[in-house]
């Protein structure tokens, strides 16, 4: 199609009739039952919060992603303060392939002290992929107290999305014990 025209449609019987322009209909069957409430998997109390340029987080996620194997994906990240504004994520994926030690600056709000969190490197790659490579993705965190007495982000859902909040991206955490 050119782009030009209205396209129409009809809803009878369950069935739904598309007209284009181009004199073509298509006919298809409308979905049935009701749609998720997908809301419900995204946290209301999000605690901690780090910005990250899309295209350096697509480079770290791929020199990560070198190393994965069906055995290993998750790549362990974790924090550290260079000052009250920036911090550096750093992360660690070992497998029968050898060990990626990929770093990025990240501009944060105080992840010291903070246990590692994993993720399966595909996934994040997947999201950062689909963005402009000089926009800025803010990753999402809950903070919880963790047995040991600091606190985690490592159990929770980690929400990601894109710089002007169109895209939410609900990424869950590997379990700690892989």
């Amino acid at each position: 199609m050119d782009g030009k025209g209205v396209v129409s449609f009809t809803d009878s019987g369950g069935i739904v009739r598309f007209y284009l322009p181009n004199g073509v209909t298509i006919d298809t069957l409308q979905a049935e039952g009701r749609f998720p409430r997908w809301r419900e998997v995204i946290p209301n109390q999000l605690d901690k919060s780090l910005s990250v340029n899309a295209g350096e987080l697509v480079n770290f996620c791929k020199i990560a992603k070198n190393m994965v194997t069906d055995d290993a994906r998750g790549l362990d990240l974790s924090f550290s303060n260079i000052d009250a504004h920036s911090a550096l994520m750093n992360g660690c994926l070992k497998s029968d392939k050898g060990v990626a030690n990929p770093s990025v600056c990240i501009r944060s709000n105080n992840f010291e002290g903070w246990e590692k969190v994993a993720f399966d490197v595909r996934y994040l790659l997947e999201f950062a992929e689909h963005q402009d490579k000089k926009s800025k993705i803010t990753m999402q965190f809950v903070e919880e107290k963790c047995r040991t007495g600091g606190y985690t982000i490592g159990e929770t859902p980690c929400v990601l999305k894109n710089e002007d909040e169109t895209v939410t991206y609900v990424l869950m955490p590997l379990a700690r014990d892989r």
